[in-house]
């Protein structure tokens, strides 16, 4: 994350201010140096000491600066996932195989957003995303894992899933919860079968051919931490 000039200006302020006690000690101490042989004007070397000693100081500070204007600190770290970032965070969680098909390819970043977004419309929650296949034929598996800001952003981003495929026409059936799994819903159109829930700060969505969906469920929810 880039300092903000602001703040970057603000800290440069904060640190002249700091800097000035030690500025007039570094003078001080030039001084003394200066008056060891007598008069301070019958001393040119110490004065040229304390001349280096003030420069030198002065550099620090410029170079502290400079730093803070065009340095880059190291990003927050999201306090559920303790990644910094957001796909970041979710590629640790992908997991390599799914219901024992290898991971065949992988979108991450803005491309990821676009087919989320696609599925679930403008979503200003979303913060990172990254859709992954599995498998090459058509009875592949793909997984589309999206983070949001908060819990119950992702609780609301699921429940809206839930109602959109119950009161609007879609390819799915119409959503129902997995036995045994209250948090987690399931939806079939004419080829796949789908599951959906919500997991801390994140939202999953696997799709998979019928013949393998249990399999690929389970797999997701041991990825997501649901399950051990």
């Amino acid at each position: 994350m880039e300092v903000d000039r602001v703040t970057a200006f603000l800290l440069f302020a904060v640190l002249l201010i700091g800097a000035a006690p030690l500025l007039l000690f570094v003078m001080w101490i030039g001084r003394k140096i200066a008056r060891r042989g007598g008069k301070e004007q019958a001393n040119p070397a110490g004065k040229s000491i304390a001349s280096v000693l003030l420069v030198a100081t002065a550099l620090a500070a410029l170079g502290g600066a400079v730093f803070l204007l065009t340095g880059k600190t190291t990003a927050s770290t999201n306090p559920h996932t303790g990644h910094s970032d957001p796909s970041e965070a979710l590629m640790q969680a992908l997991p390599r195989t799914l219901a024992g098909q290898s991971l065949a390819d992988l979108s991450t970043g803005e491309d990821a957003l676009q087919q989320v977004g696609r599925m679930h419309g403008k979503n200003l929650e979303i913060t990172g995303a990254i859709v992954a296949t599995y498998g090459a034929s058509k009875d592949g598996a793909t997984l589309w894992i999206a983070s949001v800001g908060s819990a119950s952003a992702a609780r609301t981003m699921r429940d809206q899933m839930v109602k959109g495929m119950t009161q609007s026409k879609t390819p799915f059936e119409t959503p129902w919860k997995v036995p045994g799994e209250d948090e987690v819903w399931a939806t079939a159109d004419a080829r796949q079968a789908h599951y959906f829930f919500a997991s801390g700060l994140t939202v999953w969505w696997v799709a998979s051919d019928k013949s393998n969906a249990v399999a690929a469920l389970a797999d997701t929810l041991k990825a997501a931490g649901i399950r051990t």
